[in-house]
């Protein structure tokens, strides 16, 4: 809402009709002329635009993490249980790097699986497991040490933000706006 507000201030004719949802909808049918992907983007007839990269970390609660120990290493994630969100083709296994190029995939027992990222942190505030959560969905709860994050010097794959309409040519000006509202604040936020 914060990209969006200066455009709809700008344009009081503007109507946003938003709507939230953590699945893939049918943009054609449901008369969508703009969504805003994030994660890895399948082949499809949809023209997808990077918006801003898309940063994770893996986080539990100080709860879970006094229960079953703080892992230093990803082979530690072994013996954790992880939140999975079941949208992910393999919601139980992490893939790492680190800084110096070596890479780690662990498969996880699940403590909990959700297909809501919104569900998903609020699991592991609860301290159902680890969780791999967008960095600004956390934000909060790591600043006032509800989570923390785990293997800092890991990280996991980069993910994007898309904004994805059915058509490049021929593109409604409020949408080629309403894109543009939403680069320029990731690209000041990140």
């Amino acid at each position: 809402m914060p990209a969006l507000a200066p455009l709809a201030r700008t344009h009081p004719k503007l109507l946003l009709d938003i709507m939230v949802d953590d699945h893939i909808v049918d943009m054609t049918t449901q008369s969508i002329d703009l969504a805003i992907r994030s994660g890895w983007m399948r082949d499809s007839s949809l023209v997808a635009r990077k918006l801003s990269d898309l940063h994770e970390v893996l986080v539990a609660s100080p709860a879970y993490l006094s229960h079953y120990g703080v892992p230093v290493a990803p082979d530690d994630l072994r013996t954790h249980r992880i939140i999975g969100l079941s949208r992910f083709a393999d919601p139980t296994t992490l893939a790492f790097k680190n800084g110096q190029g070596t890479t780690a995939r662990i498969n996880m027992t699940p403590g909990a699986m959700t297909d809501s990222v919104r569900m998903l942190c609020e699991l592991a505030l609860e301290g159902f497991g680890v969780a791999r959560l967008p960095s600004y969905t956390v934000r909060d709860a790591l600043q006032n040490g509800r989570l923390q994050v785990l293997l800092t010097d890991w990280s996991l794959p980069g993910a994007g933000i898309f904004a994805v309409t059915l058509k490049r040519n021929l593109q409604p000006k409020k949408v080629s706006a309403a894109i543009e509202a939403l680069s320029q604040f990731l690209t000041k936020s990140s």
